[in-house]
């Protein structure tokens, strides 16, 4: 289980900033030049440690992510239930957690090759499932699945899973017994103080 939300993680980089033209959007053609910039970035930063990464992580990925969406997701009814200013501070502190994270997972690439498959039966609506293969060293692959929303003329990620392992639901339920025992303002209070050591 740790070894599959470690790839979830690390793979997450490949959801990064490329624009979508209006026009007929592909979703995989994003995703593919998205994998293309962020190894380029990567080859060019020379200190990668988490911290390092931080700032690439910020810069590249986050504006191509729902956050928004995975937010609600994640809290669920706690969600339609926070105030406006309960939901500021747990994006805030959810977000940092979350792109601190990624950049520690970063820091673990070692060439592994990506191929995105073709979406069966084309691209219908506003969502989305794209279906990659990570190749690893070892020669085994691992199936990782991305499900992007179309907004703007923009494909943005909300969710997605490796080997059925959905990070959405990974966190929802790390986070359940915070929100059950404590609520809302006890889970922003230990995700600022996790993020605080960090």
């Amino acid at each position: 289980m740790k070894h599959a939300i470690k790839v979830v993680l690390f793979s997450i980089y490949f959801l990064c900033g490329i624009q979508v033209a209006l026009a007929q959007p592909s979703p995989v053609n994003m995703l593919q030049n998205a994998t293309d910039q962020m190894l380029n970035a990567l080859e060019k930063t020379t200190n990668k440690n988490p911290k390092a990464l931080y700032g690439l992580v910020q810069r590249i990925l986050l504006p191509h992510v729902d956050l928004d969406n995975m937010s609600q997701q994640i809290l669920g009814n706690a969600w339609q239930n926070a105030s406006p200013a309960q939901k500021t501070a747990f994006k805030q502190e959810f977000t940092y957690f979350v792109t601190r994270t990624y950049s520690t997972a970063l820091a673990s690439y070692s060439n592994q090759k990506v191929r995105y498959l073709p979406i069966r039966g084309g691209v219908k609506g506003d969502h989305v499932q794209v279906n990659s293969l990570i190749d690893q060293n070892s020669g085994q692959s691992i199936a990782v699945n991305y499900r992007l929303s179309l907004s703007g003329g923009e494909w943005k990620v909300y969710d997605f899973s490796v080997e059925g392992v959905s990070i959405v639901n990974n966190y929802r339920s790390q986070f359940s017994s915070v929100l059950r025992t404590k609520g809302l303002d006890g889970l922003i209070a230990q995700l600022k103080s996790h993020n605080a050591g960090m």
